[in-house]
């Protein structure tokens, strides 16, 4: 029964926002800046269906965490739109279970050096540069490493729709 569930794709994706917005709200609440599991979920979601649902992904698990606790908006503009240009680079990797680990930490820490150079420019907080490398880095990789590229596969097995 769990494993019929867990064949539509649909379903995975809500499953990931399910967990994601939790997360992100207890991040933000107990001020863990950096603590962030939508961006390994956006990555997964974009390499398993596509971009774009990559994003929504991302953008609702934000948008949530934004609302409950507001944050300046040039900091989730600029978070998004970065977020948009690393999940449609995805598409000109050749992406397999022997190099999904790699093209996925490649993403995240081109995504997380981008956004972080452009808001010191903007907001000069190397602390929080510095948690969110600190956090972003490790769960990231302990995301892909261990459910990534099971949850791609499932993604992958059955059309979205």
């Amino acid at each position: 029964m769990a494993m019929q569930l867990l064949s539509n794709p649909l379903l995975i994706i809500l499953l990931l926002i399910g967990i994601g917005i939790p997360v992100s709200l207890a991040a933000r609440f107990f001020e863990l800046k950096g603590l962030q599991v939508w961006l390994p979920f956006s990555i997964i979601v974009a390499i398993g269906t596509g971009p774009i649902e990559g994003f929504i992904v991302a953008a609702v698990i934000m948008f949530v965490s934004f609302i409950a606790k507001p944050y300046p908006p040039a900091t989730l503009g600029v978070m998004l739109a970065f977020l948009l240009i690393t999940l449609f680079s995805l598409q000109f990797f050749p992406i397999g279970q022997n190099n999904f680990v790699f093209y996925a930490m490649l993403a995240t820490l081109i995504y997380l050096s981008a956004v972080n150079i452009t808001l010191a420019f903007i907001y000069p907080d190397v602390k929080t540069a510095l948690l969110f490398f600190a956090f972003g880095i490790p769960i990231s990789f302990v995301l892909y490493n261990y459910i990534g590229w099971t949850v791609v596969k499932l993604l992958k097995a059955a059309p979205l729709f």
